[in-house]
C-alpha cells in the first residue's frame, strides 16, 4: 500500500521526501525539523502501526507463564513509558515522543478486555448494544481536546470510547453484532484501514474536476468503494499473502 501511495503521490504530487518514503516502510517515525511532532508516513492511516510494533516488542519481551502475568508486565511497561513521556523535554526526537504517547494506554484496556474474553465473561446482549452505541457518541462527540492529538487531550475520551465498543462487540452474549457480513467487514479490516486513505484521495481528486457531484454522492461513494476495496484485498492479497508466509515460517501441524 504504500509502494502504491509513493506512486500516486510521485505522479500527482507532493513528490514525496526520500527520508520520509524509506522509514514508512520500517514504522519509524521522525520529524522533518528535529521538532517534538513526528511526521505522519507516506500512507497516513499507518501512523498507528509504529505505536503497533512497540507493542508487539513490550509484549513479547514481557512474555510470561499465564496470560495475566503477561498482561501484568506489558501493562506496567507501557505505563511507565507514559509516565516517562511526561517528563519529556521540548527538544526530545520524534522516536522517543511517539514511544511514550497517552495512547499506549489503549492497549492496556484492549488487554484486560481480551483476558476477560478468556475468562468467560460475557455480558447481556442489550448492553453489549448500548456500549456500542454509548462508545459511539463518545468518541465523536466535539469535546475540546487541547494540546496535541496524541495526547491527554485526545485519549481522555478515546479511551473509554475505544473501551466501550469493543467490550460491546466481544463480551456481549451472543455478539452485539452478529451476521456474516460483520463477520466480513471485521476480518477485512486490516485491508480497508490500511487502503481507504489512498482510495478517498483519488476520489477527491476525480470529484475536484466534477464540481457538479454532490458531496453527499461523493462520500457515499467513498464509504462504498472503500468498503468493497478493502474486502477485495483481503480476499485476494492478505490471505494469500498470510498463507504463504505461514507455509514458509511456521512448521507444518502435528496430528494428535
Amino acid at each position: 500500500v504504500t509502494a502504491c501511495c509513493l506512486i500516486w503521490f510521485a505522479w500527482k504530487g507532493p513528490r514525496p521526501d526520500a527520508t520520509l518514503a524509506a522509514l514508512s516502510f520500517v514504522f519509524v517515525p521522525f520529524s522533518a525539523d528535529g521538532g517534538l511532532v513526528h511526521v505522519v508516513p507516506i500512507n497516513p492511516p499507518a501512523w498507528t502501526l509504529g505505536f503497533e510494533m512497540l507493542f508487539y516488542a513490550l509484549f513479547a519481551l514481557c512474555l510470561a507463564g499465564s496470560a495475566r502475568a503477561t498482561v501484568m508486565r506489558t501493562s506496567l511497561a507501557l505505563a511507565v513509558l507514559v509516565a516517562l513521556g511526561m517528563a519529556l523535554p521540548a527538544a526530545a526526537p520524534a522516536w522517543a515522543f511517539a514511544a511514550t504517547r497517552p495512547l499506549l494506554l489503549e492497549f492496556i484496556a484492549g488487554m484486560a478486555l481480551g483476558l476477560a474474553h478468556g475468562a468467560g465473561w460475557r455480558l447481556p446482549g442489550w448492553l453489549g448494544g448500548a456500549l456500542l452505541a454509548g462508545g459511539a457518541v463518545l468518541l465523536f462527540w466535539p469535546f475540546d481536546q487541547p494540546g496535541h492529538w496524541q495526547g491527554w487531550g485526545r485519549i481522555a475520551p478515546a479511551l473509554p470510547a475505544a473501551a466501550a465498543m469493543v467490550a460491546g462487540a466481544v463480551l456481549a452474549d451472543g455478539g452485539a453484532v452478529p451476521g456474516r457480513v460483520m463477520q466480513a467487514l471485521g476480518d477485512a479490516s486490516y485491508s480497508l484501514y490500511l487502503w481507504h486513505m489512498l482510495l478517498l484521495e483519488v476520489l477527491r481528486r476525480a470529484w475536484l474536476h466534477a464540481p457538479w457531484v454532490p458531496g453527499a454522492a461523493y462520500a457515499l461513494a467513498g464509504f462504498a468503494l472503500a468498503i468493497a476495496l478493502g474486502l477485495a484485498s483481503y480476499r485476494w492479497l492478505e490471505r494469500p499473502l498470510l498463507a504463504a508466509l505461514r507455509r514458509r515460517f511456521l512448521p507444518p501441524a502435528t496430528p494428535a
